[in-house]
């Protein structure tokens, strides 16, 4: 496993605890799966065998260990969401999640609060459309579109594209 894959992974599973949209369970498998491809962080290990009683808070300083062990940044909470985004883009053009159901996961998990996100609000307009339109040919449409995007959020991404602005970002 890579370095990019590695903080790529601890950082999702970070951005998903943080913003609640995984429980424990979900960040012990990341540790576990990340020891399993040969990642020798030690403090992948301490996730891994978290009491059940643990506090969020506990949790949550205990993952930014990890990614400093991992020289990577702690997403605030807006980075967190294009985190998760970009997960969910990633899902969607591989096929983990159907263009529909994926886009519908980032209308309602982070766009509904957090507007500002403006590359994330096609998915929520398409989403949208495709509930409202009970059409298989606009269907379609509407599933090809959104994998259009996620391929685009995706892409932006590698490319260290600010989805905001669309400069260069460092990353």
């Amino acid at each position: 496993m890579n370095d990019l894959t590695t903080t790529t992974t601890l950082a999702t599973t970070y951005a998903m605890y943080l913003l609640e949209l995984t429980k424990l369970k979900g960040v012990r498998e990341s540790a576990e799966t990340l020891v399993a491809a040969g990642s020798d962080l030690p403090t992948l290990v301490d996730l891994m065998n978290l009491p059940d009683e643990v506090s969020r808070e506990d949790v949550l300083r205990l993952l930014e260990s990890v990614l400093s062990d991992a020289r990577a940044e702690v997403p605030n909470p807006l980075e967190a969401r294009r985190i998760v985004a970009r997960h969910y883009a990633r899902q969607i053009v591989a096929g983990a999640l159907s263009p529909y159901e994926g886009a519908r996961k980032i209308w309602w998990e982070l766009w509904t609060d957090c507007r500002e996100l403006k590359e994330l609000t096609a998915f929520a307009g398409l989403a949208s459309e495709y509930e409202d339109d009970t059409s298989e040919t606009h269907r379609a449409e509407y599933e090809r579109d959104i994998v259009r995007e996620a391929r685009a959020l995706c892409n932006d991404a590698e490319r260290g594209i600010s989805p905001i602005t669309g400069a260069e970002e460092s990353i």
